[in-house]
Parts: structure tokens; sequence; C-alpha cells
């Protein structure tokens, strides 16, 4: 286990992950869920230690960063030269809470950076849905199943940039003296982070001395963390050909060795569809070229007093000259060439500043009706995205199906928001059907009057000439449950617990109304001005504007019938006790799912049998099956008429 000759301690602004002291004692008994005496649990730290002394395994607290107390445990075992296995546990009353997630992600971010591992093995129960969350959120594969276990595995290449913020990317070059890189790329709008370190060598933890002896392999390299959406890596890339000599080997300004070969480490290989036109460009120029062009294959960052060094240092030495240093800062000014395709589906080439955000480049097109959604490059993006240089930005209005499912996600919000601001914070509202051109809500509280429906629409009213702020997070699973736990949405909360598929959602937030979504926000209320809100039968239904009209609300027409089938589902639900996908995904967990099945079978043929009843009672001779595409349609014309036959009719079934 030379890998860890020290005992390893790694932290970030959550959590920090150490060693084992005696004074950690008391907390055992949560983590194991048994009652331990004092010496038990000292005990058991001691065998920590003898482990950790005997090469076997190396076991770390999980400890919050603020409280300092226990969280859970996370161990490496199976240890290899390059690859290892993990396991972990965390406390039960902190599970949920972001806290395993936090610990693998940063346990296998620092085994990957720090010891150049290849390989990371992590086994979880087939029905631990919490577990496999964590592992999967983290970019862990599943390989397979052993016995009752699923089998992952985590390779490097998967590490292509934080799994908390999925808006920074990170690219590592090398260019000379990293002191001078450094500043160079804290000129640029858009990088958030720079860390000097060692990149591409052929040993393990590697000082500054050792890189200065040309033994290593490693050259003097800037992690560069940026974000796309302010900064573009072809904007990155040139601001690294401003301020190096290609023509170099082994060599920059002053200083020469191998630690000073210039290259570009890449950790996504997407990247190099940007990277390789302007490689091959600069590569043109010269008659000699000695940049490097690979995948990042590890990177250790350098002693603390390399870190910041002339921002410490303003006059300490720096190869890049300030010539250099202007070309790269007039990068920042450098204007972008867009495409926009308008609703009308018309293209247009438009010249916009650099970081322009999708609501500010709203306000220089004219669309005929307002824009609810945008999309970037084919990605949906909030109206606070950021504009880079060469992107397809398609802006949609209402009549586009993905705006008018944003209109309407929003507009439910500020609806959730009016009913709690009129009938108070502990109303219970359940969005039940889509009907009548709306959604059908039911109320939980007294009787629903015409003067209530008039109330909450008066209210909504208000909240949109009040202009107020709609807020989203896209966050995991565990962040979206405190989050919605704090407005006590319980249904939502149930369907991340159960839901192991679902690793991130929106959550969208108007002043004190939260609600879970997965599509984005629309900036304000100010953007939801179109609505009704009428009573209908025991609860209300909001009614939303016509795509083809997005000022107006269509006609009101009742719809008894789907009223009625919706209301006969809701007695179903009651018997097959199944009244949300949290209560399936239960059933499945308890393996109870055959009985469902054989149930709602049985409801459905009867259901079937008395239609053909009524057929026959009717008389009638030609019966139209009518739905979507893959609704059912010939599985039901199939079982209908076998119930026809059973009551004595001869069926023709004429598929189309």
């Amino acid at each position: 286990m030379k890998l860890f000759e020290q005992f390893p301690q790694y932290e970030d602004g959550f959590i920090v992950l150490r060693r084992f002291v005696q004074e950690d004692a008391k907390y055992l008994s949560d983590v194991y869920e048994v009652r331990l005496t004092k010496r038990q649990a000292e005990k058991t730290i001691e065998n920590y230690e003898k482990s950790y002394q005997d090469k076997d395994e190396v076991i770390l607290g999980i400890f919050g960063k603020e409280d300092e107390q226990l969280k859970g445990i996370i161990e490496i075992y199976d240890i290899h030269e390059t690859e290892l296995s993990i396991g972990y546990m965390v406390v039960e009353k902190y599970r949920h809470q972001s806290y395993a997630k936090n610990s693998v992600y940063l346990l296998t971010k620092k085994l990957i950076e720090d010891y150049g591992i290849t390989c990371i093995h992590a086994n979880c129960h087939v029905d631990n849905i919490y577990s496999i969350r964590v592992l999967e959120h983290n970019g862990y594969e599943r390989l397979g199943q052993d016995e009752n276990e699923y089998v992952y595995e985590y390779k490097p290449k998967q590490l292509v940039q934080d799994a908390f913020d999925q808006n920074e990317k990170t690219i590592v070059l090398a260019g000379g003296c990293f002191w001078g890189v450094e500043k160079v790329f804290k000129a640029l709008d858009g990088v958030v982070e720079t860390t000097t370190g060692y990149a591409n060598g052929i040993t393990e933890n590697p000082t500054y001395e050792e890189v200065c002896r040309n033994e290593t392999g490693y050259k003097e390299a800037v992690k560069v963390v940026y974000q796309p959406d302010i900064v573009s890596l072809s904007i990155i890339i040139r601001a690294f050909f401003l301020c190096i000599d290609p023509r170099q080997r082994n060599r920059q300004g002053n200083d020469f060795g191998t630690q000073y070969q210039t290259g570009i480490y890449y950790v996504d290989e997407n990247d190099l569809d940007v990277i390789k036109p302007i490689y091959a460009h600069e590569r043109m120029k010269y008659d000699r070229f000695f940049v490097e062009l690979e995948l990042l294959k590890n990177f250790y960052t350098a002693e603390e007093y390399h870190q910041d060094y002339l921002d410490k240092h303003p006059n300490g030495y720096c190869h890049i000259t300030a010539f250099e240093m202007e070309e790269v800062k007039k990068l920042n000014q450098i204007p972008c060439q867009i495409t926009v395709i308008l609703p009308s589906e018309e293209e247009m080439k438009l010249e916009v500043k650099k970081n322009t955000t999708i609501a500010e480049l709203i306000q220089e097109v004219h669309t005929e009706h307002r824009i609810y959604a945008a999309l970037i490059n084919h990605k949906n993006v909030h109206f606070d995205a950021r504009i880079s240089e060469g992107d397809v930005v398609e802006l949609q209005d209402i009549r586009a199906s993905y705006g008018n499912t944003c209109y309407q996600t929003s507009l439910t919000l500020l609806y959730l928001k009016a009913i709690h601001d009129v009938m108070g914070k502990n109303v219970t509202v359940t969005i039940a059907n889509s009907l009548s051109k709306g959604l059908f809500t039911v109320i939980h509280a007294g009787n629903v009057t015409d003067n209530l429906a008039k109330e909450i629409e008066t209210r909504m009213h208000e909240l949109v000439e009040d202009n107020l702020e709609i807020t989203e997070e896209y966050v995991d699973s565990d962040r979206a449950i405190q989050l919605l736990q704090d407005v006590k949405d319980k249904k939502s909360v149930d369907l991340l617990n159960t839901a192991s598929d679902l690793k991130n959602v929106y959550v969208l937030t108007l002043a004190d109304e939260k609600m879970m979504s997965f599509v984005h926000a629309l900036p304000s209320t100010s953007y939801i001005p179109f609505f009704e809100v009428r009573r209908y039968r025991n609860g209300l239904l909001l009614r939303f504007p016509h795509p083809n009209y997005p000022d107006e609300i269509p006609p009101y027409e009742e719809q008894k019938l789907l009223y009625d089938a919706f209301s006969e589902e809701t007695q179903w639900e009651k018997l097959l006790k199944v009244s949300f996908a949290s209560d399936l995904n239960r059933m499945i967990e308890k393996q109870e799912s055959k009985d469902l099945i054989m149930l709602s079978e049985a409801l459905h043929e009867k259901k079937i049998a008395m239609i053909a009843e009524q057929i026959q009672s009717a008389k009638k001779r030609i019966i139209l099956i009518a739905g979507p595409s893959s609704s059912g349609k010939t599985t039901f014309a199939k079982r209908l008429c076998i119930q026809l036959k059973v009551i004595g009719l001869n069926p023709l079934y004429l598929g189309t």
C-alpha cells in the first residue's frame, strides 16, 4: 500500500475526510447502529489504525466542515498500484443530506488527481436505491450483478468536470514557468479557478525539486477551471498560443528543462473538436512546432508557495511579456458571431457582445409573440445563460412545445403561491388531471366556491403586477429533498426518495413557494399574465392560453366524459393503493407488483365487459376506437372483441 505512505486527509467546503482519533469513539455507536461500550469503540478505532499499518485498508471518518460531527465512514480497500475499491456508510439521521454523494465525489477526485488511480470499484445491494443514486450521480458505471449486489466501476476519463457544477469545465495547460501562465488565465473573464501543478509525469506525488531534475517527465502546468457560457474553450486556447513560443522544445523564455515543455492536456475528449482546428492552424505557421496535445493522465497540485505567486509577489519573475498580457486581455472584448433561429424558423446572423445573456438577446430581436424558452446548440437553457462565439440560439414562443411547457410550469408555481396566500400555508393542493385546456386541481380544505376562484385569480394578477423574480436551482435529488421538505411538498419528496434514476431536477422558487420541475423557469411573474381560474365540480381549473393565440384563453368547453373517466380512475387508485408514482415505486421495492398487475388487469376486464354490454344494449354495429399512437388501441380492441364474444356477439376486428 505504498500509495498511502502518509495517511490521507481531504476536505471541501462541506465535509472533511480524515483519520479517526480516540476522541471520535463516542460517535461510533451511531455509525454502526449498535450500542458500543467506550472500550469497544476505542478498540474499533485501534483496529482502523492497525488495518492501515498492515496495509490492508484506509478508513476515513466523514465529518461536517462546520459542526465537526461524524456523519459516516468511507473506506479504501483492495488496494493495488493503479486500482482499488471504496465503500461507505452514513449515520441514519444524516442520510439524504448529500454527505454520501459529496464524500464519494471528493474521495474519487482525490484518488485520481493525487495518486493517478485508473480504476475504482464499488458494490451496493440491488435494493439500496440511495447508494445506487450516489454512485451513478458521481459517474460510476454499472458493470453487472454479483448475486444480490450491483458492481460499479469508475475510470478517470469520466472525470470531465465537477459533479456539483455542470456549468464548469477544466483544461490543463503547460506554457513554461507556471507563475506567468497562471497570471495569463486569471486575466480572462469566465475563468473561475486556476491551480499550478505538475502534469503527465511518471512518478507519484512529485515535488518541485524532483520535477526540476528532469527525471519525472512532469511539466509545470496550470489547471484552468472555467465557465463555458462566459468564456469559450476556443478563447482559452487562443490565449495559450498568444503567450508561448511553440517552436521551443523543453524551453520558454529564459527557462529551459523538460518541466518547461509546452502542452495542452484535455480531460474531455469532446474538447478536441474545438482544440484540433486551432492547434492545426497554429502548427501551419511554423517550421518547428513542439506543443504536446494529450489526454490528461495525472495532475498533482504544486506546493502552496507556487499558488497565486504573482498575486503575492507582483514584481516577481514572469516570462510572459506585458505586450502578450495585453493581447490576452483583448480577447475579453471580442464580439460573438452567433446564429439566431426565430419562432418563425427564420435564421439570422448577429454580432453580440461577449457574455450577452438570453434575456439581453431577446431585447435585441423582434418577434411576433413573447419568448418563453431558448436553446443554445440544441440544449434548453435559462434566460440568464450566456452566449459564446459560434452558438446557435433558438428562441421559442408559446407555440413551441417546450416554450408552452415552460409557460405552464411557471404559471402553476404562481397558482400554488396564490392559493397559499389566500387560504394559508397549510392547505394541501393536488394537481389531479389535464382538463378543459388546463389543470384540474383539488383543494383539501372546505368547500370550493366561485368567490374563492375569483379571489385566487385576483391574487395571481397582483403577483404578476409585482413582477416578482422566479429563481431556479438545478440540484441533485438529495438537495432537492432538503429544499422541498422545507415547504412540506410530500409528494415530490416521496418521488425523489423512491425513483433511483431521478438524479437531478430543478427546484423553482417564487418568494416562499417552491416546486419541483423538469424544465426551466421563466425569469419573473410578469412573463405569465394570461390565465383563468374557475370553479369546477369539487375543485378548481387553472386554464392556459391557446398555443396559437398566446394572448387569449380559449372558450370554455366542459369535458364531462373525461372528468367522469378521471373520477373513476381515482376510485381505482384507492383499490390499487397507488395514487402517485412513488406508491408504485414502493410496491416494486416490496416485490408486490405481481398482485398489483393482477388486480389492475381484473379491473380492466370488468370495465371492458361493461362496455361490451353497453354496445349490445345500444345495438351498435360499428365501434370506432381512437387514441394517440402507441396508446393501446389494438390491444384494447382485441380484448373488447373477446368480451363481445362472451355475450354472444360475433365481432370482426378491422385494424388500420
